[in-house]
């Protein structure tokens, strides 16, 4: 539905624009963007065919005029899925932009660099990592998990990209990217 009052446009259900799906109870629209207090955000690939990100009760704020998308998660850093790059991230905010086809991801409550990328081997298999943990949910790749400060999805490239990664687990080996 659509309700038109003096307050403004607000309405319910499910907005699409392109790749991005939007649902929600409670839409708040204006000239340029709308924004949900409480919604479910999908990002298919650019045939539309598969999901590429899935993330529900999120805070959305899309913007026609600058042509983004931010979405911030109600309970904090939770698990999403990255279906199609067959990953799921720990995360609680993500920006989409329309244009470049890029989810940049973050979560906002985990370390900082700490110096991570000066320290031996040793000391970072032990240590928290700073960023997204990131976990492949490839059976052929079982227990494969890195954490990153600046992942980002592109969907024109169908590639996760995963910048500031300190160590990588698989299984019991700690591996050290250079």
């Amino acid at each position: 539905y659509l309700r038109v009052s003096p307050y403004g446009l607000r309405g319910n259900g499910i907005n699409k624009a392109n790749e991005m799906i939007v649902e929600s109870k409670n839409f708040n629209y204006k000239q340029d963007y709308f924004i949900a207090d409480t919604s479910n955000f999908t990002l298919k690939t650019l045939n539309n065919q598969e999901i590429a990100f899935k993330a529900n009760e999120v805070k959305s704020n899309v913007n026609f005029k600058n042509r983004k998308g931010d979405f911030t998660s109600l309970d904090g850093v939770k698990l999403c899925d990255l279906t199609y790059m067959q990953y799921n991230c720990y995360v609680d905010k993500y920006s989409w932009d329309f244009d470049t086809k890029e989810l940049a991801f973050l979560d906002s409550q985990s370390l900082k660099d700490g110096g991570m990328g000066t320290k031996p081997i040793k000391e970072l298999v032990d240590l928290e990592q700073p960023g997204v943990k990131l976990t492949s949910t490839n059976p052929l790749q079982k227990n494969l998990s890195f954490n990153s400060i600046q992942p980002l999805l592109s969907l024109k490239d169908n590639k996760l990209t995963a910048n500031h990664v300190f160590i990588v687990k698989s299984a019991d080996a700690g591996i050290k990217p250079e």
